[in-house]
């Protein structure tokens, strides 16, 4: 029998299988529990060249660590454990020590991102859906103090049953909400305010986020490059050249709720943006929903993508996809 260590060893807990993702401040791997196989983590290490940039790169690994000790929702990933005294162990023998890391709740579904490249635009009952969830999880966290600065698609997990599960609080933060001023966010994503230096509401930019990610669920496209004023097609919002606007992204079909509630997500003016009951009781939320169909239907159309990628790729090779131009952004 072959006992020779296959994978490396995290803290003689885990074998890490695979990399899950990496971002500017850590990485993430899929680990497995050697106790019991069937228990599968997310193993996030944190780079050791942001940990040493500057003081403030540890303090927020440590607020991060703890909102979420402090966040218990069916939408939030889990926090399972966290230390400054990671240890990897490598087939070669070598060991990495002192290593700063956060075990997570393993989310199985994967990105929403790679959702919403693989099925494409999933118009506005699926992207109800969706809202419904972000709603409630964004209320959450505002009933707990906590505003996220980061929420994209790449940064949201969906799980076998197309729940959302919030992830990567890295830049959240908890400490005068309505008053920040730190530039964070990622741009496709970020308010006008934030790129321009002002001092803003957090409740207001994770609206703002929200607002780019429900266009794209139902679009399969980004509405603008960025939320500036000299961006064109952001511009074309803010100078009320609405038809044009809807014309160029391909929204003309959109009902006139949406495009009601989308807009005002999207307000230059943060305070024009909706409150999170404002959203609940926005007529295009009030519209008759079945999750449970959605649901299905969301299922149905990914296995439909999924097995015509395959027979796509296997009668040709090279060329790119349906789902790679999804989400390019309107030219």
């Amino acid at each position: 029998m072959d006992t020779k260590q296959k994978h490396p060893i995290f803290n003689n807990e885990y074998e890490i299988l695979s990399s899950l993702g990496e971002g500017n401040t850590s990485k993430v791997y899929l680990a497995r529990s050697l106790k019991d196989p069937s228990k599968q983590v997310a193993l996030k290490l944190l780079r050791e060249e942001f940990l040493q940039r500057d003081a403030d790169s540890i303090k927020s690994v440590e607020q991060e660590i703890q909102i979420l000790q402090g966040l218990k929702h069916q939408n939030i990933v889990n926090i399972l454990g966290y230390g400054s005294d990671g240890q990897v162990k490598k087939p070669s023998g070598r060991e990495i020590t002192n290593l700063v890391y956060i075990l997570l709740e393993y989310v199985t579904g994967g990105l929403l991102f790679d959702l919403c490249q693989t099925v494409g635009g999933m118009g506005e009952d699926d992207g109800r859906y969706f809202l419904a969830q972000m709603i409630e999880v964004i209320g959450y966290m505002q009933s707990k103090g906590v505003v996220h600065r980061d929420l994209k698609l790449e940064n949201i997990l969906v799980d076998n049953d197309i729940n959302l599960k919030v992830a990567d609080f890295g830049f959240a933060t908890y400490k005068k909400i309505n008053k920040l001023n730190s530039y964070r966010g990622t741009m496709t994503y970020m308010a006008p305010e934030i790129k321009e230096g002002k001092t803003y509401d957090g409740k207001q930019i994770d609206m703002f986020s929200t607002g780019v990610i429900l266009f794209i669920i139902v679009q399969g496209i980004f509405p603008f490059k960025e939320a500036k004023k000299d961006e064109y097609f952001y511009n074309l919002i803010l100078q009320g050249k609405l038809d044009t606007y809807w014309q160029k992204v391909g929204g003309q079909n959109l009902s006139p709720e949406f495009k009601d509630l989308i807009l005002k997500m999207f307000s230059y003016d943060g305070s024009k943006r909706p409150t999170v009951e404002e959203l609940k009781n926005h007529p295009w939320m009030l519209k008759p929903m079945d999750m449970k169909a959605s649901r299905s239907n969301i299922l149905e159309k990914l296995q439909e993508n999924r097995s015509a990628k395959t027979a796509d790729s296997s009668t040709r090779d090279g060329g790119s996809s349906r789902g790679d131009a999804m989400l390019e952004l309107v030219r």
